[in-house]
Formats: C-alpha cells, structure tokens, sequence
C-alpha cells in the first residue's frame, strides 16, 4: 500500500473519530442540561421563572413528559386537556413521586374561543413562570378529516377546519394573551411552544395541518420579538415524533436556562 493511501486512511479515521467524539460530547452536555441539572438546582429553577408551570395537552405524549420534567425540576404544574380522567392519574402519579402540588384544568381546545374565559379565571393570583402550549392535533385523521383528502371533498366540513384551527393556530395566542402579562409584570418567565417538522416543508395532502403549525411558529417568533430586551425567555421546539424532538432555541441565554427541551 502507497504511502499517500495509508496518509489518506489515517486522515479518514481521525476525522472519523473526531466525529464521533464531538457527537458524544453533545449527547452528554444535553444529558447533563436536560436531566442533571434540573434535579441539582430546583430551588434555583422556581427562583428564576416563578412556582407554577402551565402545560396543554398534559395527559400524555409529550405533554405528560414535560410535565414530569417540571415537576422533577421542583416546580409545581398545572395540567390543561380535555380527558379529565387521564388528567387526575397523571395529577396523582407527579404529586406522589416529586411531592409538588398539581391543579388540574378541564378544556376542550376544539371548542374555540367559549374554552379561555374557564382558564383563565382558574389561573389567576398564580404565578406562573412558564407555560408550555402543548396542545396539537394531528392524526392519520384529523378530526374525523382524512388525512389523503383535498379541501374540495364531501368529508372535509367547515367545523373540521375550524376544529383544526382552533387547537392548532389559536390556542398559541389565547393562552400566551391570559400568561403573558403576569410575567412581564413580575419580570421573569418563559414560553415553550411544542411545533412541528410539518410547518417548515410543504406537506402534500395534509396542507390544513402544516398552516395551522407554520401560523404557531410565526406567533412564536414575533413575540420574541417584543421580549428580547427583558430576562424573559421564549423556545421554539420543532417536533419530529413523540419520541424524538429537535430543539431551536428562539432567544434564551444557555447559560442560564434550565427549561427541559425534551423528554
């Protein structure tokens, strides 16, 4: 073998292995971010965003992850889907194993505007520190609307639209509009909004569903805008799956946040 193929191989395998090393050194600073240092610095972590967290869609799926993230973190959590069984086990099984308290909130998102006045006369004299909007609707099919279907077909009514819409789109803004203005009042807070892979490719067949997520996204960032100059923290999480998130960071300062980004 020539002396410039072996040179060539060697290169290879230390660029290779460098690789590799710099894959494991970030698997194991998200390791320590995500699960080690929310467990060392609870009491630093209420401190810094307020006692109470907010996550929609709760029962379950990412919702139920981040719940226990908090809680595990020392924050006290407050639970806000439809399923008011699934919300009281999840309650009890977080209260029991981290010893914070719960509150549990019953609302239907699809039920539009009639569902908010509920929230937020339940949410008031808490404070909260962060609200993660959760909440989302996807499926095979979407509300009784099948997934392969145009918008000009018999099985796509008008209340299938707006039921999508209201989940998807306007719960990012209503429920940012009941918290927001207590954070900034108290100077500290931060909002995470779980999005999808689905609001930045075009999604043939499923067009509905990618609007209703690029709309979430461009709430997001705007607000973001309006909040850049204070402590207050806005994240943006692109979900791929239940079991695989890939995290952007809106604006936060990684040397101070402790939000857990995924589960």
């Amino acid at each position: 073998m020539s002396s410039w193929v072996s040179t060539a191989l060697l290169v290879l395998g230390a660029l290779t292995l460098l690789r590799w090393l710099v894959a494991l050194v970030q698997e194991v600073h998200n390791a320590v971010t995500v699960h080690i240092l929310p467990r060392l610095t609870s009491k630093r972590f209420r401190q810094t965003y307020g006692e109470w967290a907010v996550v929609t869609g709760a029962s379950d799926g990412i919702g139920k992850g981040y719940i226990r993230e908090l809680a595990q973190a020392g924050m006290n959590v407050i639970l806000i889907a439809r399923n008011k069984d699934k919300l009281d086990k999840v309650a009890q099984e977080i209260s029991s194993e981290f010893g914070v308290e719960t509150m549990v909130i019953v609302a239907d998102f699809s039920q539009g505007q009639e569902i908010y006045a509920h929230i937020e006369q339940q949410l008031q004299e808490k404070d909260i520190g962060i609200l993660v909007n959760n909440v989302g609707l996807f499926s095979p099919i979407i509300m009784g609307v099948p997934l392969m279907s145009y918008f000009g077909e018999d099985d796509v009514s008008m209340e299938d639209v707006w039921k999508t819409v209201n989940v998807n789109v306007a719960n990012v803004p209503a429920m940012t509009k009941i918290i927001l203005p207590g954070m900034l009042q108290r100077g500290r807070g931060a909002i995470v909004n779980i999005a999808s892979m689905a609001s930045m490719l075009p999604v043939p067949m499923a067009a509905l569903y990618a609007a209703s997520k690029a709309s979430s996204n461009s709430n997001i960032h705007s607000s973001s805008q309006i909040t850049y100059k204070t402590e207050f923290e806005i994240h943006q999480v692109q979900s791929r799956g239940k079991r695989e998130i890939m995290t952007n960071q809106v604006r936060s300062s990684p040397s101070k946040s402790r939000i857990p980004l995924s589960h």
